[in-house]
């Protein structure tokens, strides 16, 4: 049986989504508490492989299990035997069997979080950055126009990213003010190591003066690395939804 979590998680603690031999992950975690329940070994498949101190608000996974079970029953067990950092949400069983969370996600949005106060709150340090700094929002709007469309993001990417294409297509694209926050969304097919924090982190430089305007559209034309900044503190990004075609909510692929 194919099966579909919808997790919530706080990643403060964890060193990413992905599994990792020696260090906590929400994957293994999951796939820990799993394998415990159905007496088998899970292995879970995740719409987005969130880095290291990175959030989920919703993330989407499926998985196979052995055998039918009560989806309620199952949410309930997951919850009583996960860290408290993760929460199931929801728990749909009966999947088709050909659904692969990351290979039917067709875009992944993401929000990154700036708190610009004089004095960041301590219960959002560990869920939004503090930016110390004044600056234009002007420039960063009009810079995220120019990322919206299909480009070569090799220079907004950490090095040890191994895709051998980093041509991605960006959807959507804003920055927004809402009281002492700023709010950063961006939703695209998918997305490189690092790649929203490193954009980021160049639109602010530009932005507070640090770096010339220019450089940016160079940047993404030339995919020199050197052009760019390096990548904001993982806090205060979070995956924040995650698109699907159309028959995925018609029902043709989360169901039989």
């Amino acid at each position: 049986m194919n099966n579909l979590l919808i997790l919530s998680y706080d990643g403060s603690s964890f060193y990413g989504w992905q599994k990792q031999p020696d260090f906590p992950t929400v994957q293994g975690e999951v796939e820990r508490v799993l394998s415990i329940l159905f007496n088998d070994k899970i292995r879970v498949i995740g719409a987005g492989r969130t880095d290291r101190g990175v959030h989920a608000l919703r993330q989407y996974a499926n998985f196979y299990s052995p055998f039918d079970f009560d989806a309620s029953f199952l949410k309930k067990s997951l919850n009583s035997l996960l860290p408290p950092e993760i929460r199931v949400l929801k728990v749909i069983t009966g999947v088709n069997p050909a659904f692969n969370a990351r290979k039917h996600a067709i875009w992944r949005e993401y929000k990154y979080f700036i708190y610009s106060g004089e004095v960041l709150p301590p219960f959002l340090h560990r869920y939004c950055y503090h930016l110390k700094r004044k600056i234009d929002v002007s420039i960063i709007t009009d810079l995220t126009d120019v990322l919206i469309g299909t480009h070569d993001f090799s220079a907004f990417c950490d090095g040890e990213e191994k895709t051998k294409s980093k041509i991605r297509t960006i959807y959507r694209c804003s920055f927004e003010k809402k009281g002492n926050l700023f709010v950063f969304t961006i939703r695209a097919n998918s997305f490189l190591r690092h790649m929203v924090r490193v954009i980021l982190a160049t639109l602010i430089d530009i932005a507070s003066g640090k770096r010339e305007k220019e450089l940016f559209i160079k940047a993404l034309s030339s995919g020199d690395r050197t052009l760019c900044s390096a990548a904001l503190p993982p806090q205060g990004l979070w995956l924040w939804r995650v698109g699907f075609p159309t028959e995925v909510y018609a029902g043709a692929v989360f169901s039989k």
